[in-house]
């Protein structure tokens, strides 16, 4: 039976505090929001109906290449019942299909300076996703990016970079040597890691905001549209789509089968990966926007009710 494992709300004002103060910090943070929002809008793809977050609101072609045949990610990382921490880095949004954001590397706790840096087009909202010696990111200038990871004076240098149509606010994910991405020209692209050039695309009919993840031999992925479609990592044939009631701007996670992923229609969702077919859903007070995370039996995921969820997988 799906229950609630524990349930945080975030909601919650003192209401006790300095009256006037209150109204000062109040202003000056409404102050920030309107001029963010602003900006913001400038970047989001025109959709007056569609209900974002308040401070957002504003044909299969198959290609033959040589070079583009990379390490095949067949899915053993996901046949344990659970994930642990010491578990293999997989190339894709929070760094696995469980999104739980576990990277391998130590990193740096201390800055002492800038190691390098590259400019794009435009602002970036698409996480970066590094492999192999590259680091590959989207653009709100349309253009899918693959630079030098290299630091210093000669580092961060374009290696390639792939033209969409509009805006990118996906985040990568790589695998079997393509790099997979959405973007608000309603496509997913699969474009070989090496070249640059694109193996496939794969249309919704909708913006495509959602990053994806890579299970087996599958990628899924949710749209505008409402629909959370899974296809052919190789050439892009779509094996099921799954239809929620409004968009989806969530990222799906992936574990022993099972693809969870939120809609604006305030459910999070449980769906087969093999056969696109509902298992369950848990229904929240508003919009779930956020990605869900999977950590043992559980999943993690946050609505615009204010709540942060826990609930069985």
């Amino acid at each position: 039976m799906l229950k609630i494992i524990k349930r945080l709300n975030f909601n919650g004002r003192d209401r006790k505090a300095g009256g006037g103060r209150l109204v000062v910090v109040a202003l000056t943070l409404l102050a920030i929001v309107v001029a963010f929002t602003i900006n913001s809008l400038e970047q989001w793809p025109g959709r007056e109906s569609i209900r974002l977050p308040q401070f957002l609101k504003g044909s299969e072609k198959v290609m033959e290449k040589e070079g583009c045949e990379g390490p095949i990610v067949e899915g053993e990382y996901f046949k344990a019942p659970w994930r642990k921490a010491s578990d293999p880095y997989l190339p894709m949004f929070r760094g696995n299909a469980y999104r739980t954001g576990f990277y391998e590397d130590a990193g740096n706790g201390v800055i002492s300076s800038i190691a390098s840096k590259w400019r794009a087009g435009g602002p970036i909202y698409s996480s970066p996703l590094i492999d192999d010696g590259k680091v590959y990111f989207g653009g709100t200038d349309g253009n899918i990016y693959a630079i030098d990871d290299a630091i210093g004076d000669e580092g961060g240098e374009e290696i390639w970079r792939f033209k969409t149509g509009d805006k990118i606010f996906s985040s990568p994910a790589t695998g079997k040597g393509m790099v997979y991405i959405g973007s608000t020209d309603r496509i997913i692209y699969s474009i070989c890691v090496k070249s640059g050039l694109e193996s496939f695309r794969f249309e919704t009919d909708d913006c495509v905001t959602s990053s994806p993840a890579l299970y087996r031999d599958m990628v899924f992925v949710g749209s505008w549209d409402g629909y959370l479609y899974a296809f052919d990592d190789r050439q892009g044939k779509q094996r099921w789509r799954f239809k929620t009631g409004d968009w989806i701007l969530s990222s799906p996670a992936v574990s022993n089968g099972v693809v969870y992923v939120g809609s604006n229609d305030n459910y999070l969702y449980a769906i087969s990966a093999m056969n696109g077919k509902m298992l369950w859903r848990f229904k929240t007070w508003d919009d779930v926007v956020s990605s869900p995370g999977i950590s043992g039996e559980v999943v993690y995921f946050g609505s615009w009710d204010g709540t942060l969820y826990a609930v069985d997988a």
